[in-house]
């Protein structure tokens, strides 16, 4: 044997061990990604036909991005993210909505990766790692899949932006404010809402790991905050400018503007279902929903008069009994749980009980608790949907694994016991939809594979397409278009006598009239050619462009 075969047998074996090291130091992870994409896979095909009004505008960007649109895909209230992420699918050809469904999923195996990191800070013992990793797999499907919607994206942003800012040695690990500026700059782009609270949460976590760091290390914080909040301006800045361009103001995003006006005293709800007929946004767009910044909403201030500011407080008592009814459907025990995490987190020092102290201190629950503080307020101003929250879900998930293992139970199973138990509770609702799909009771896909189904039939042996408006359900409408690949003009405002209808009609060139509540004895436009479906029998099509005394 010679030397030369002798001196690189210790490289060739450490080349050669690497993958096996590597595969078995990542075993569960590797697991839990297979075992998500396995039941990605599978779920998938039930929501193929999933689309929410926010999804069309999403694909329909994205569209204009993809055919070179720029001017008129660059949008003020939607993050350019999930659109951008959309365009190389749709080159490839994808159907649009499969496209966003995969990249959902897709995205959802990265942040279900980020969770189990962000889990492995917590020191959590493996047995209650892997429940809480286990739980988040349909939780997680539920997010990338009920919904097409950025919050999901977001929170792949947020999750590596907290892994950063909630370490302990943030203070000391060089580039942690560069990473954070960047985290928050991507959240930014992904949804506006993340501009301000990176802003508000970031200046709160300095001042957090500033009053407990070292007086040698209070400077590195402070080099951090900078660095991090001019990194996040200089990569936030350019699509600023650009908004501002194109709104001939200064303008960071439209959406927070046209949300608070929507749940002032004077609204009436959203334009779109109330105005009558609204012509799309630009010449490529499908709906006037893809730019609802262009929409005519009231601006108001809570400080403009007493009742005004009365009317705020209401709101904000509302919203916030409906946030805490969206929480308690994810898990029944939530409020116990952020209990005993407030009392570890933020109560403890004053708080003098055997049992308070017995728990090693948690320094992360401070900004697990400022997350959750901040984005529960700030979405207390707006009307507020499960999917603006799903941060918290996860926060709190990772939280009941903590309390498990922290308190001074005597017996190792009791821990498991306990967080198997609270992990089943964030089970509920997500397992719910994700087998009501499989089983094809599920309420929402059943009206989208509807009107996918209906589409089918009016494209194929009636040719629709073109100008639509609808008598009512502009939802289902708006989806109907969707599957048509037709324009939406919305709904026709209640109390409208016929003639002014079809001046309407007229004025706005429409091609076809949907009417959800028509007579079967008695047309509303006799003179029309109307397309019945027996399947539906209220359901009656008229043909503007064709006038006949019979029906088809």
């Amino acid at each position: 044997m010679t030397d030369s075969h002798l001196s690189a047998s210790p490289q060739s074996s450490a080349l050669s061990s690497f993958p096996a090291s590597f595969l078995l130091r990542n075993l569960p992870i590797l697991l839990g990604l297979l075992a998500y994409w396995i039941a990605g896979m599978f779920l998938l095909p039930f929501y193929s036909h999933q689309i929410n009004p926010d999804g069309v505008s999403y694909i329909s960007i994205a569209r204009e991005y993809a055919s070179g649109q720029y001017s008129q895909a660059v949008n003020g209230y939607w993050g350019p993210m999930i659109s951008w992420l959309l365009v190389p699918l749709l080159w490839v050809k994808l159907e649009p909505i499969y496209a966003a469904k995969l990249l959902s999923t897709a995205v959802g195996m990265g942040v279900w990766v980020g969770f189990a990191h962000w889990l492995a800070d917590f020191k959590l013992a493996s047995a209650i790692r892997r429940i809480l990793e286990l739980t988040a797999i349909p939780l997680i499907l539920y997010f990338a899949l009920s919904v097409i919607t950025p919050d999901l994206f977001l929170l792949g942003w947020y999750l590596l932006y907290f892994k950063i800012i909630f370490a302990q040695s943030y203070p000391t690990t060089p580039r942690s404010g560069l990473w954070c500026g960047v985290w928050g700059a991507l959240a930014f782009l992904t949804k506006a809402f993340a501009f301000y609270f990176f802003l508000a949460h970031f200046l709160l976590s300095t001042l957090l790991h500033y009053v407990a760091a070292e007086p040698q290390v209070k400077q590195n914080v402070l080099r951090h905050c900078l660095t991090g909040m001019l990194v996040f301006g200089f990569l936030s800045l350019p699509w600023i400018g650009i908004l501002s361009l194109k709104y001939h103001r200064l303008t960071i995003s439209t959406t927070g503007g046209y949300n608070y006006a929507l749940i002032g005293p004077r609204s009436l709800g959203h334009p779109v279902e109330h105005l009558g007929l609204i012509a799309p946004a630009n010449d490529f767009a499908q709906t006037a929903w893809e730019d609802p910044s262009l929409l005519p909403v009231q601006s108001w201030s809570p400080f403009e008069s007493w009742e005004s500011f009365q009317y705020q407080l209401a709101f904000l008592w509302r919203t916030g009994l409906e946030i805490v009814s969206i929480y308690q459907n994810f898990s029944i025990l939530w409020i116990p749980l952020l209990g005993f995490l407030v009392v570890f987190g933020w109560l403890r020092r004053w708080i003098h009980s055997p049992l308070i102290q017995s728990v090693p201190p948690e320094p992360r629950l401070w900004h697990w608790l400022s997350v959750f503080s901040l984005y529960t307020a700030g979405n207390c101003l707006f009307l507020v949907f499960d999917r603006y929250l799903w941060v918290n879900y996860l926060l709190f998930l990772g939280g009941a694994g903590w309390l498990a293992q922290s308190l001074p139970w005597p017996r190792n199973w009791m821990r498991i016991a306990l967080a198997s138990v609270l992990a089943a509770t964030f089970l509920v609702t997500p397992l719910q939809n994700l087998t009501s799909a499989v089983k094809g009771t599920n309420l929402d896909l059943a009206v989208n594979n509807g009107m996918y189904e209906l589409s089918e039939v009016l494209r194929t042996n009636y040719h629709i397409g073109g100008r639509i408006a609808s008598d009512t359900n502009w939802h289902w409408t708006l989806y109907l278009a969707y599957f048509l690949n037709a324009k939406y003009y919305g709904t026709v405002p209640k109390g409208i006598t016929v003639s002014q209808l079809e001046r309407d009609l007229q004025r706005h060139q429409i091609d076809y009239f949907v009417v959800w509540n028509d007579s079967p004895d008695k047309p509303l436009f006799p003179q029309y050619l109307r397309i019945r479906i027996p399947e539906i029998p209220n359901l009656g099509i008229y043909v503007l462009k064709r006038k006949t005394d019979s029906n088809t």
